[in-house]
């Protein structure tokens, strides 16, 4: 009977520090997974992090699912990303591994409409998924899980009828509407500070600060500070350099934050030139600085 007790008491201590063990495994590669800087990890050691991680904590269909994708799938993402996608062509091989690992996330768990008989393609669906990683790339929290589905328009559009027609939109229910023309031009001129998906994934962004990031968790007081001072900085500046952005710049907080991310990832030079508390603001919410390099990460 003792020995029985004994036994039972080592099988018990045995599963308790392998529990322990598991969730040591698990805390130590989500917090390594993304890291930037000194590390100089391999990626076969990211794609086993990767792996681990899923598996562990019961989040392997994410990881069936991305493995599932066509071998044209694949095709057509190299190819779009060196078409359209110049943060993506700027990144070192290693972080373009990490870029491609956030992009099939958005292009394989959300889902896509197109309407007004525009037919989606896989261009469309790559292009919208790796603007959503180019915004969130220096973030933890990349996914926007709020938002489930992105929907696509030819040209303008009215969501209700009688309302104005918009180019995008992004409702805090979980959806983002695009002009696919609209898009489409914010990815071939890469240097006029209009980028569409951009602008909306970061109204998604802003939204989603709100209700939970849990690894970026001090993003929306960040934000919020960004918020309560960006429109005195701009205010404060001549004349000549509040026309360096859009009228409606000023308009509200919410385009205010979506048309500054748009100018900080086409004229990021310029911005810092002419605004640079506002641009330090932004590099210190997006964890990025893109007058530096689309290799700089920060870590605040």
């Amino acid at each position: 009977m003792l020995n029985y007790c004994t036994n039972i008491m080592t099988a018990e201590i045995h599963f308790i520090l392998f529990i322990i063990l598991v969730q040591g495994a698990v805390f130590l590669i989500k917090f390594s997974r993304d890291s930037q800087g000194k590390n100089k990890r391999s990626a076969w050691y990211d794609d086993l992090a990767d792996a681990l991680y899923f598996t562990i904590t019961g989040e392997g269909e994410v990881i069936k699912r991305r493995k599932a994708m066509s071998n044209l799938d694949r095709g057509v993402m190299e190819v779009v990303l060196k078409r359209y996608n110049t943060f993506y062509q700027n990144l070192s091989p290693r972080n373009q591994i990490k870029f491609q690992r956030r992009m099939m996330y958005h292009y394989s768990e959300k889902r896509y409409f197109a309407k007004e008989g525009l037919k989606l393609t896989r261009e469309m669906k790559v292009v919208i998924s790796a603007a959503a990683a180019q915004l969130t790339f220096g973030l933890e929290d990349y996914e926007l899980p709020r938002f489930h589905t992105y929907v696509l328009y030819p040209d303008i559009f009215q969501l209700l009828k009688g309302k104005p027609y918009l180019k995008g939109g992004t409702i805090s229910g979980g959806l983002v509407y695009f002009s696919w023309k609209h898009v489409k031009h914010g990815f071939r001129v890469k240097d006029d500070g209009v980028n569409l998906a951009i602008h909306e994934l970061a109204h998604a962004l802003k939204i989603q600060g709100h209700f939970s990031m849990p690894s970026d968790y001090d993003w929306v007081d960040d934000l919020n500070v960004w918020l309560a001072n960006s429109a005195e900085w701009i205010q404060q500046a001549s004349k000549e350099d509040q026309e360096f952005f859009r009228k409606n710049m000023l308009k509200d907080a919410h385009e205010r934050f979506a048309t500054a991310v748009e100018v900080f990832f086409e004229q990021p030079v310029e911005f810092e030139e002419r605004f640079p508390r506002v641009y330090r603001g932004l590099v210190e919410l997006l964890r990025q600085d893109p007058a530096k390099g689309q290799n700089t990460q920060v870590r605040v």
